[in-house]
């Protein structure tokens, strides 16, 4: 027996076994439709509507904050960069009766983590060489004096704009991507607490992850710092898994008032630990939940394939 497609869902062609959801923006408002209309512009819907809504005044809640690359300026002798505002992708406000903060020029970088220092050929950090150390205020690496050697380590106490790559480099510490209705590409620098988050403007059910690849030179311990903030207690999660194992740790919104601390022992060898922000099915309005990565320390690991 055929049965009509529900309002908010649609069957386009002949022989269809299941009716499709209408995608964001377009609704279905009776039974037994073949396509799905798309809304005005001053009104929105989310995936598998009926009807359309009326769109609400933009907030600062709407935008993010992006950065361009760091460059070395010779005029202001240091590294400077442009901060960008942009609507998030699963913003519902009425983006055509607003408008952005201006972009901000000429902003001095962040200081590189422990280890690094700042490129002047490239703007990005960069790991100092076997046997040497950083000073980030001085942006130079310095080699250990006679009597003294310098030990591998990985720490972020302070994120960069460059330490979290969506391209999947195999060089890179961090690598980061998302799936299910995510308002950004994975876990990104939050502007405002300068620490790693899952991302922003994520709604309904997501997967926001944070991969970790390092070599690790003699068993350790990782120690991270976080919080999972969230509209609800236990509607999200991080989730902290190695090697493709089981969850080492899971943290759910709410168990926790403020930052938390957890560790993780390691023996040797080249690892990758996860950190999963997961979202359950909920109220598809709500978008700032995140999980927040203050600091991940691990002594005695290196960036993958590097010697330092």
């Amino acid at each position: 027996e055929c049965h009509a497609c529900a309002p908010g869902t649609y069957a386009a062609a002949e022989g269809s076994g299941t009716c499709a959801a209408c995608a964001r923006n377009t609704y279905a408002a009776a039974e037994g439709a073949d396509h799905c209309e798309p809304c005005p512009a001053d009104q929105y819907a989310l995936e598998g509507a009926a009807a359309c809504l009326p769109r609400p005044a933009c907030t600062a809640d709407d935008y993010e904050a992006t950065y361009t690359a760091c460059a070395w300026s010779e005029s202001d002798s240091k590294f400077v960069r442009d901060r960008v505002y942009a609507w998030r992708a699963s913003t519902t406000c009425n983006t055509q009766a607003s408008t952005l903060p201006p972009t901000e020029h000429g902003l001095e970088c962040e200081l590189c983590n422990p280890g690094r220092v700042r490129s002047r050929a490239t703007g990005l950090c960069a790991w100092c060489a076997a046997g040497s150390v950083s000073d980030s205020a001085a942006n130079e690496c310095r080699a250990c004096p006679a009597g003294s050697a310098s030990t591998p380590g990985l720490t972020y106490t302070r994120w960069t704009s460059d330490d979290i790559a969506h391209t999947g480099d195999a060089g890179s510490v961090f690598n980061t991507s998302c799936s299910g209705d995510c308002g950004s590409a994975g876990w990104t620098v939050d502007s405002a607490t300068g620490a790693a988050m899952s991302g922003v403007g994520h709604s309904a059910a997501v997967s926001s992850l944070l991969d970790m690849r390092f070599d690790l030179a003699r068993s350790s311990t990782l120690t991270y710092s976080f919080f999972v903030d969230a509209e609800a207690a236990y509607t999200a999660r991080l989730q902290v898994a190695v090697d493709g194992g089981a969850a080492a740790h899971v943290h759910w919104a709410g168990e926790e008032a403020g930052p938390a601390s957890a560790t993780i022992d390691l023996a040797a060898g080249t690892h990758v630990v996860q950190f999963a922000f997961l979202r359950r099915t909920g109220d598809a309005t709500i978008t700032h939940d995140a999980a927040y990565l203050y600091s991940v320390v691990l002594p005695a690991a290196a960036a993958p394939g590097d010697a330092t």
